[in-house]
């Protein structure tokens, strides 16, 4: 998946959801984790910023996949994008990190095919990400 690929899924999803603030795409990574401490495919990164003239707070959220991710089916990358962009989302509503709780879980549950991805790269998730 090209960067110009995972920023235009961000954005599409953005559109969709109307999320406000921006989702960026932050590239490939090296994020660390192994299988016995857990392994990480993606990550989310929160914070905020003064809109320049106003006295308004955006929010911003930066997604990373793993090195890794570069490797897997594209279907995998998007099931962990998605996932990231779950993340994403939540915080952009109410600026606070939502973990996996029920906000997360609400988003995620909106892409069925994507939540399937992303159960089945609990397991064989290793494969990339190491």
């Amino acid at each position: 998946m090209t960067a110009i690929d995972a920023q235009t899924l961000l954005s599409q999803w953005q559109a969709e959801y109307k999320v406000p603030g921006d989702i960026l795409w932050g590239g490939y990574t090296e994020l660390g984790g192994n299988v016995s401490d857990g392994y990480r495919m993606g990550q989310c990164n929160y914070t905020r910023y003064l809109r320049p003239g106003t006295a308004e707070w955006v929010p911003r959220s930066t997604i990373y996949l793993d090195e890794g991710m570069e490797n897997a089916p594209r279907f995998f990358q998007e099931s962990t994008l998605y996932h990231e962009f779950a993340h994403a989302n939540a915080y952009n509503e109410d600026m606070e990190s939502d973990d996996h709780n029920a906000h997360f879980r609400e988003y995620r549950r909106r892409k069925p095919k994507y939540w399937i991805g992303d159960i089945i790269l609990k397991l064989i998730g290793w494969i990339w990400c190491r």
